[in-house]
């Protein structure tokens, strides 16, 4: 198991960044902005009170190291993210479902937004487990770290769709 802990600082209060976390067009966003993602398109959503359940398809662009080609094709690595938050505590709740590799693929974890000075932090914490014998270390570095990236490129853009959002409200 490898885990990942990132913290990203955000100069907006807790709740404006948690609305534009579960704002309708931020997948649209993402999707542009985030160079390794080729798309994300919300399935599901349901509101119930402060709790937002949401199932999302998020489809990368195809980075498969050479060595795994002949078995792993760009259709295998897409997944659809479920997520539950709760506006009233700033946590959400989230785990990966891929395409393919179910039986040997685990990434559940949380993002809490709490406050932070004037603005807020999102702290991403999330556990990522590989059952292959002999290669699943490996295959785990090599994930957490495109995980990583991929996280702090959303960061980035996250950041500068609370611009735009806090401009249009």
């Amino acid at each position: 198991m490898r885990t990942l802990v990132l913290n990203q600082s955000y100069d907006v209060p807790p709740s404006v960044l948690m609305d534009a976390l579960l704002h309708p067009q931020l997948d649209a966003f993402m999707a542009e902005r985030v160079p390794d993602l080729q798309s994300r398109t919300e399935l599901r959503r349901v509101e119930r009170g402060n709790v937002v359940e949401r199932a999302v398809r998020c489809v990368p662009v195809p980075k498969i190291p050479e060595a795994a080609r002949h078995a792993v094709k760009p259709d295998m690595i897409q997944w659809v993210e479920e997520s539950r938050a709760d506006r009233s505590t700033g946590v959400i709740t989230v785990r990966v479902i891929p395409d393919s590799f179910r039986s040997v693929f685990d990434f559940q974890g949380t993002m809490r937004i709490t406050p932070q000075g004037s603005g807020a932090l999102r702290r991403v914490e999330g556990q990522l487990t590989i059952k292959m014998l002999l290669v699943g270390k490996l295959v785990e570095d090599y994930l957490i770290e495109e995980i990583r990236r991929n996280m702090e490129a959303e960061g980035e853009a996250l950041r500068e769709f609370v611009r735009t959002v806090a401009r249009a409200a």
